[in-house]
């Protein structure tokens, strides 16, 4: 229950409404929103809203998704041992979940929440995803497919040898590399495609995690630049969906208190 006194509380979500992957956050806002009454104050800002939405986005500053509570997306909570500073940014499953939510907004309710800086939130990463690479063989030919596979998803596919690699040698350092990623500060924001030696790489920071070739473009019929987008989009919302699966959407002990 919020403290008699205590400010009231803004929310304002900066997010894809039209995207699936905000939805779970959208129904978390409006059933906080409902049950707080004149409380708690949410707006959902549509930042894929070529006009109001978007310009209000990049007006706040921010370059990926942001829930901004009393005017801080970077937000402490809690004392000695149990305080908690987080950033809400990018999708739930990146360095905050749905129960960080909803604790940050009672906290703020309860006249016990404050902004925070950046640097001191925790590491936004991935956890407990499983990347790795497999190898089929398609037709009678018995033609190699390498396969880079998110969770139990088959992210994308490569049929062509490249600098000596064959396809699934290919995918597989494209599975370690980005392995590698996961252990470090990381969102899938940071992919990215550069042309290369040889075509155009899917690249964070100074790793290249695959690159197309144009033997890869005339077998799937896009050209290079095209290829590598698809790739680095695939990646992306892979483990966006993998992020998000592991984000509760409720917590039922939590909302019945």
């Amino acid at each position: 229950m919020p403290v008699p006194g205590a400010p009231e509380v803004g929310v304002t979500a900066y997010l894809q409404a039209g995207s699936p992957c905000p939805r779970a956050t959208v129904e978390l806002l409006r059933e906080l929103e409902l049950a707080h009454g004149d409380e708690l104050r949410v707006e959902i800002v549509d930042i894929d809203d070529a006009g109001s939405g978007a310009d209000r986005w990049r007006d706040a500053g921010f370059d990926c998704m942001a829930i901004v509570i009393n005017g801080s997306a970077t937000v402490s909570w809690g004392e000695g041992e149990d305080r908690r500073t987080v950033s809400f940014l990018h999708p739930a499953g990146f360095g905050w979940r749905h129960e960080d939510l909803r604790e940050a907004i009672e906290a703020a309710l309860a006249g016990r929440l404050s902004p925070a800086a950046p640097e001191e939130a925790e590491a936004v990463r991935l956890m407990d995803v499983n990347v790795r690479a497999q190898s089929v063989r398609v037709g009678d030919s018995g033609h190699e497919t390498g396969q880079l596979v998110v969770d139990d998803r088959v992210v994308l596919e490569v049929t062509e040898a490249a600098d000596d690699l064959v396809p699934g040698q290919r995918v597989t350092v494209a599975a370690e590399a980005l392995g590698e990623l996961l252990e470090e500060p990381f969102t899938p924001n940071q992919l990215r495609t550069e042309e290369v030696e040889g075509g155009v790489a899917v690249v964070v920071g100074d790793r290249h995690l695959l690159v197309a070739t144009e033997a890869d473009a005339r077998v799937t019929g896009v050209g290079a630049q095209e290829l590598a987008e698809a790739w680095r989009l695939a990646v992306h919302d892979a483990l966006v969906m993998a992020a998000l699966e592991r984000s509760s959407v409720k917590e039922p002990e939590a909302a019945a208190g």
